[in-house]
């Protein structure tokens, strides 16, 4: 069996200059073959997808009528495979074993993907190191913090390296804009640099 692999290489020896004897020694393939695919299409171009099935199936009868409504009932998509056929088995003796297996997972995740539970979407997020950073203010009332046997009201500047997590913390007295450029001169100061992008966290 020729391999697109085998063609390319043919291929690429005669553009080199190589006869068509010598160029299909070296991929490994006969004259004759060379002849027929010197010019012609690749060997994965002429095979005919398939449409029909080359083994019975499996889980005819079983499928749209008992397996089918307990992947609807299954409202999070977690039931596995494995314990569809255990059940199988067991409603069935003698008709299904672990040689099934790979089949109905095949066929679970053909199913899901079509008629399953939506799933959540996650969009990647990226973070290079030192172009961004993120700054915030935080109510501290709820550590209950004592100074002389009076509370302590205060609040935190804090500045955050979305990649690393490096952080500057600094004790302030309300959300006011002399606290925020306190704030962020402090960490910047004490990072030594200036990232590309500073934002707040929104409200």
């Amino acid at each position: 069996m020729v391999t697109d692999q085998q063609v390319l290489l043919l291929r690429r020896k005669i553009m080199q200059g190589k006869t068509q004897q010598a160029s299909a020694a070296a991929a490994g393939m006969s004259a004759r073959s060379a002849r027929r695919w010197q010019r012609g299409p690749l060997p994965s171009e002429k095979r005919k997808k398939r449409s029909w099935r080359t083994h019975p199936d499996a889980f005819l009868g079983v499928w749209d009528e008992e397996i089918v409504p307990l992947l609807r009932g299954d409202t999070k998509g977690k039931l596995q495979a494995t314990a569809i056929l255990e059940w199988l088995c067991e409603r069935h003796p003698g008709r299904f074993s672990a040689s099934h297996l790979r089949t109905l997972q095949r066929r679970l995740r053909d199913w899901r993907a079509l008629h399953g539970p939506d799933r959540e979407v996650y969009f990647e997020q990226k973070h290079p190191p030192g172009r961004e950073a993120q700054m915030d203010f935080t109510h501290c009332g709820g550590l209950g913090v004592i100074i002389g046997g009076e509370p302590f009201e205060h609040m935190l500047f804090q500045f955050v390296l979305s990649h690393s997590g490096w952080r500057h913390a600094q004790v302030c007295f309300g959300e006011t804009f002399s606290e925020l450029v306190s704030g962020l001169q402090g960490a910047l100061w004490k990072l030594g640099a200036v990232p590309e992008v500073v934002g707040g966290q929104d409200r």
